[in-house]
């Protein structure tokens, strides 16, 4: 360290004589106490020492003028020359911290800009965090603001860089969108933070990704969405991460497929019909709602937000249920089939709960009863039945003009109506006259299922309790204005709370008056799996379950030793089933999944636009949008793997898309869905049998003629002893 008086003159020579010296020859007059500028070049290339940390005199006035002058000399010429080394040891940053401390001198906004400029070059640091702190205590400038929650974000600096960040977005809320990602990134960094208004940190984090206007960044922005949904959703709920990041992946893919070829050969392979377990298995799955409800039910934080909208306020329904009673999963069901709900839910949330209520108002004709008692009860069934499939999992859509269109709902994409009455022929005539059209019935009408294709029953539908709601709904309604007042919401709980209790015991409310038998109970609505509990039986037992095991290799050699004729006939039914699961995942895949997954994608859009930054509650906000987003990313998940399962060169891949395609097929409801998986159920029973006991296609067919038969036979026997219910 050179004392000050030396430093001045040593400076003042290089002041003069600059042109002359060169950079090294410079740097040696003001670090060395005596420089050798004439040394030999080996001299000076191995005696040449840059140094790490400079040191600036203070004690003095004139002591800081001369460091100045240093500094400004190492600003100028060393840090260009030395750049490498002037980055890595802090340079620049050790003469800015002097001149903040000793400088008298304040900054202008055009210093201050060069300064943000040049530490932006700069390495990231605790020196550069510390210089950018005391820069913004001295001036208020937004772009320090900005730089420093930029360089916290950087050093993983979370709470430093959250307040500046929140600062920044304060007082100019128009920001770049990196900088809004740099925020929500440091947020979900941090999570563990409740902030005055109760909100968390993934919570605050979600609300910003829903408000972004525009999104440029599209991989950044799914990025983050799915980390902060990661972070809402329980761990139970989440989908299996597919690891993409083993290289030698593509490598294990060929040696299977080798692996099969070989065992094609070495077995009596080609008698299989191909199911891999662990492809089957790690396929993505749709999101169960039924899951979905009892997590949000449990939901504590936000079902107590729920209830904030309605406190301190009498407000009870028609059916006496008051407004406690309602939970998050209520709403996530009556959001699936009435997005009126968000609407509902923005102005309960501004002080208007009664909104929340009145969803619905249908014309009362001339406020003739009976006329008007109609309405009400063929509007109540519908929203009954949209709510229980609804509960299944199903996507309904609703039909803004149904006595045009000629069907009352849209469910998976298949037009349905609904028809709650005990009028039984005149049902019997149309399902005869319309096959094509699905029917949902009530339940004293659940037989006719049995006999007609198009026609499924939903066991949580009486025609007596539609009624009876229909009634009471008239009484009250008290002749005001020209519209009834529908009891959506009332309606709708009862529903909720009517199906999970049928869903867990098996049993019929006593006002029913009515007892199924046990096959119509599994092939109806309320039980379970959906439509698809029609086939449910079938193939999550059989299918999936079972065949794939009962497979030994001691039945191959058996097969292996049966006649020419049988081995010809067993591959030909092996072919044939193959082409069906083939088939059965395209028309699966095309027709069933990708309408669920536009579905759910203009959903989430409703949900993002309607409700995200609406509401003060942002807990009841997100955490509709996290679910929601994630059951729309499970529908995308399936429907890709499908389609690249599908485009495999080796046919055996394609199967496994038509066993995960059976499997998930348990949530869609369509007439095709219902004779496309018979006709796979009826082929699969024939080849178990042609494995199992040796039996050709021509004796399983006049088995089947026989069997038909009789069933025609018991079921014109059962017509005749039941008696018609109108």
């Amino acid at each position: 360290m050179l004392a000050s008086n030396v430093l001045k003159l040593r400076l003042d020579r290089i002041e003069q004589q600059g042109h002359h010296l060169s950079v090294k020859d410079q740097l040696k007059l003001v670090t060395l106490a005596q420089p050798e500028l004439t040394a030999s070049f080996y001299t000076q290339f191995f005696h040449q020492i840059l140094p790490k940390h400079w040191s600036f005199q203070h004690h003095t006035a004139e002591d800081i003028q001369c460091s100045l002058r240093l500094i400004r000399l190492i600003d100028q010429v060393f840090i260009r020359h030395y750049s490498k080394h002037a980055y890595r040891y802090e340079w620049f940053e050790q003469g800015l911290l002097f001149r903040l401390q000793y400088a008298k001198q304040a900054l202008s906004a055009s210093e201050r800009a060069e300064i943000i400029a040049h530490l932006d070059q700069c390495k990231d640091s605790a020196l550069k965090l510390s210089i950018l702190k005391q820069l913004k205590d001295e001036y208020d400038d937004i772009q320090l603001t900005l730089a420093l929650a930029e360089l916290s974000y950087r050093l993983a600096d979370w709470p430093t860089a959250i307040e500046n960040y929140h600062e920044l977005l304060q007082q100019q809320p128009a920001q770049p969108e990196q900088v809004y990602y740099n925020f929500i990134h440091c947020l979900l960094s941090r999570n563990h933070y409740v902030n005055e208004q109760g909100h968390s940190d993934v919570v605050e984090a979600l609300e910003h990704l829903g408000n972004l206007d525009q999104i440029q960044q599209q991989a950044r922005y799914q990025q983050l969405t799915h980390w902060a949904v990661s972070l809402i959703l329980p761990e139970t709920l989440q989908a299996e991460a597919i690891n993409g990041e083993n290289p030698f992946s593509d490598i294990q893919q060929k040696l299977k497929e080798i692996g099969y070829s070989l065992n094609h050969w070495l077995s009596a392979d080609e008698f299989r019909i191909p199911y891999y377990k662990n492809i089957v298995e790690t396929a993505p799955k749709l999101l169960n709602n039924q899951e979905i409800v009892m997590h949000l039910d449990r939901h504590k934080v936000a079902n107590h937000a729920l209830q904030t909208i309605f406190s301190d306020r009498d407000l009870k329904l028609v059916s006496g249920v008051n407004a406690s009673s309602h939970s998050l999963g209520f709403i996530w069901n009556y959001l699936q089939i009435n997005p009126l709900v968000l609407d509902a839910l923005v102005t309960a949330s501004n002080g208007e709960p009664e909104a929340f209520y009145n969803l619905k108002q249908i014309p009362a004709p001339n406020f003739d009863h009976q006329a008007a008692l109609l309405q009400l009860s063929s509007y109540l069934a519908k929203q009954q039945v949209a709510y229980n499939l609804t509960q299944q999992g199903h996507s309904i859509e609703f039909v803004e003009h149904a006595h045009l269109a000629g069907f009352d709902l849209i469910v998976d994409g298949t037009p349905m109506q609904v028809k709650c009455s005990l009028e039984r022929e005149s049902i019997e005539d149309f399902a005869k006259s319309h096959p094509h059209i699905a029917i949902i019935v009530n339940i004293e009408l659940a037989d006719l299922q049995e006999h007609y294709p198009s026609v499924f029953a939903d066991l949580a539908l009486s025609y007596e309790s539609v009624q009876r709601t229909a009634q009471n709904s008239l009484q009250g309604s008290g002749h005001v204005d020209d519209y009834l007042p529908v009891p959506l919401m009332s309606t709708g709980f009862a529903v909720y709370r009517n199906f999970n209790k049928t869903r867990h015991q098996l049993s019929i409310r006593p006002d029913w008056q009515y007892k199924p038998n046990q096959s119509l109970v599994k092939n109806s609505l309320a039980i379970g799996a959906a439509i698809g509990g029609i086939v449910s039986g079938s193939i999550g037992a059989f299918v999936v379950g079972s065949f794939a095991v009962y497979r030994t290799w001691r039945i191959q050699k058996i097969e292996q030793r049966k006649p020419l004729q049988e081995k010809q006939q067993l591959l030909m039914q092996r072919d044939h089933l193959m082409y069906l699961l083939i088939d059965f995942a395209e028309w699966f895949n095309h027709n069933l999944l990708k309408y669920r997954v536009d579905l759910y994608a203009y959903q989430l859009r409703q949900v993002e636009m309607k409700l995200m930054g609406k509401i003060p509650e942002l807990v009841l906000s997100t955490t509709l949008f996290a679910y929601k987003f994630e059951a729309h990313q499970r529908a995308e998940k399936l429907y890709q793997w499908i389609e690249k399962q599908l485009a495999h060169d080796n046919p055996k891949y394609k199967i496994q898309a038509g066993w995960v395609a059976l499997a998930q097929s348990s949530q869609f409801i369509s007439i095709e869905l219902k004779q496309r998986v018979q006709e796979l159920n009826l082929e699969l029973e024939k080849y178990k049998k042609m494995t199992q006991y040796g039996l050709t296609l021509s004796s399983l067919e006049q088995s089947d003629a026989h069997r038909r038969s009789h069933q025609q036979m018991t079921a014109m026997d059962r017509r005749f002893k039941v008696p018609s219910q109108s």
